[in-house]
């Protein structure tokens, strides 16, 4: 039997969840100078190729976005994704998957590129984060990446800034702050 709405009283409509999409970071949250990288990007690294994809694990949606300073480096990296499994457990084999990984190899531009990935010391986010530096080095330049995974409630955060050299740590912070207030 459904109950019928008071008489006079306007019916309450679901709103739609948020999607992920409209969750990511913005241009506008950016410094100036940097714009969306729509790019293929043609290189990838072993481990931290696709973090937030574990092995065995279902997505049920991602949303992905991706900056440049000026079309180069530094560059910055955002994925949210949800799972068809509790996403405590997603978090769990991500971090293990990349403590395995000390090691990372891959292609750049073109050219071989090798380094090492080991945990940061970072302040804590959401219900569980965990994050992680690594080095890089292609065609006889240095690259520094500084990578936060995040658990907030059934969504799965993954941030990385790339850089010659080592990642401005604080300008890492700052847009980790502006894109986790927008993950409901």
């Amino acid at each position: 039997t459904a109950i019928a709405p008071a008489q006079g009283s306007v019916p309450v409509r679901k709103q739609k969840a948020p999607t992920l999409a409209s969750m990511l970071l913005t241009v506008s949250q950016m410094p100036i100078g940097w714009g969306v990288d729509n790019s293929q990007s043609s290189g990838s690294t072993s481990c931290l190729g696709k973090i937030l994809e574990p092995t065995g694990i279902k997505q049920t949606g991602s949303a992905t976005v991706n900056f440049a300073d000026n079309g180069s480096v530094p560059e910055v990296g955002e994925k949210l994704a949800t799972y068809a499994v509790p996403a405590n457990k997603v978090f769990a084999k991500i971090v293990a998957t990349i403590d395995r990984c000390k090691t990372l190899t891959g292609t750049a531009g073109g050219y071989k590129m090798t380094g090492t990935v080991g945990q940061m010391s970072f302040p804590r986010y959401g219900d569980q984060s965990a994050a992680f530096a690594a080095t890089l080095t292609a065609a006889r330049l240095t690259y520094g990446e500084d990578v936060l995974v995040v658990r907030k409630g059934s969504i799965l955060f993954g941030i990385a800034e790339d850089s010659l050299g080592s990642p401005d740590l604080s300008q890492f912070q700052s847009f980790v702050g502006a894109a986790l207030k927008r993950v409901q």
